[in-house]
């Protein structure tokens, strides 16, 4: 009997080792597929699915409310390639994330590429899960390279782009670059989208607040990057254009400061066009800023 158990514990213990090589071995393997592209695994329930699109068709304007998801993107740059992580999630939970790498050379257009991946795979999965995005953050270093990304997400897909500059409260890991940068491309994207979720009330309406010497935060403190001045371009005729970017430069050359007050920063009309004026002046560079007398 003893001779018996001494086998049978020799054999667990070998067991275990050989379980831990092929882990390893399994670990190795998936840390070198670099890349290897990784799409979207989850699935949604085929009885909800198909309940939801019946309603959808029958009453596409008084049917149930899709569920709201955030998403998170991250970027990783080497020598011959650019590594895309995309993480989805809702308030509560990680949901899925997919992961591309791109080519790194002369011939192809990198930024046009990751754009078109981003567009591409959010639109599919909003149409495949029946959700809502209902922002998506991303680190400043991607809105750089892709400037056509954060208003493309908002002109054609109805989703607020967020931009993390690393500052402030809503900085990610930028404070601690040691700790970031040893996070797997998937895990910083997982970060960003639940940094995403901090910009959002309980209406899914990105927060209103007001800051140092009663400063409004437009676009949450102009994280919120809806558009560029190649889209305000867009709106009007050439002369507009012209007369615009002649005020402009005069502001700037003379350092004009234009300062707006009122007693709230939420409202109808003037308020509305407030925002949209100062975040115009963001997109031109001019110096304008909106006080609320109530901190003052």
């Amino acid at each position: 009997m003893t001779s018996t158990s001494r086998n049978h514990a020799f054999e667990g213990l070998r067991s275990t080792q050989w379980d831990k090589e092929r882990l390893k071995e399994y670990v190795v393997a998936v840390m070198a597929q670099k890349t290897q592209e990784q799409r979207f695994q989850r699935r949604t329930s085929i009885y909800q699915k198909h309940n939801l699109l019946e309603h959808i068709k029958k009453k596409s304007w008084c049917g149930p409310p899709s569920e709201t998801i955030y998403g998170g993107l991250s970027a990783s740059a080497a020598e011959d390639d650019i590594g895309i992580a995309l993480a989805v999630r809702d308030t509560t939970y990680f949901l899925d994330f997919a992961e591309q790498h791109f080519p790194r050379d002369e011939t192809s257009n990198a930024a046009e590429m990751i754009t078109d991946f981003v567009i591409d795979q959010v639109r599919k999965y909003k149409i495949e899960h029946l959700e809502k995005f209902i922002g998506i953050a991303l680190p400043i270093n991607l809105a750089v390279h892709c400037p056509r990304l954060c208003p493309r997400l908002w002109a054609e897909l109805d989703i607020v782009p967020l931009v993390l500059h690393g500052k402030g409260v809503h900085s990610v890991g930028w404070i601690n670059t040691e700790l970031w940068n040893s996070k797997m491309l998937d895990e910083q994207a997982e970060s960003i989208a639940r940094k995403c979720i901090t910009f959002f009330g309980p209406n899914k309406a990105p927060l209103l607040q007001v800051g140092y010497r009663g400063t409004v935060e437009v676009d949450a403190g102009f994280h919120a990057v809806l558009a560029t001045v190649r889209d305000y371009e867009r709106t009007v005729r050439e002369t507009t254009w012209a007369a615009v970017q002649k005020y402009a430069a005069d502001m700037k050359e003379r350092n004009v400061k234009v300062a707006f007050f009122s007693s709230t920063p939420q409202g109808g009309g003037v308020a509305l066009m407030r925002h949209a004026l100062v975040r115009f002046s963001e997109a031109l560079g001019t110096d304008i800023k909106w006080k609320d007398i109530h901190i003052l």
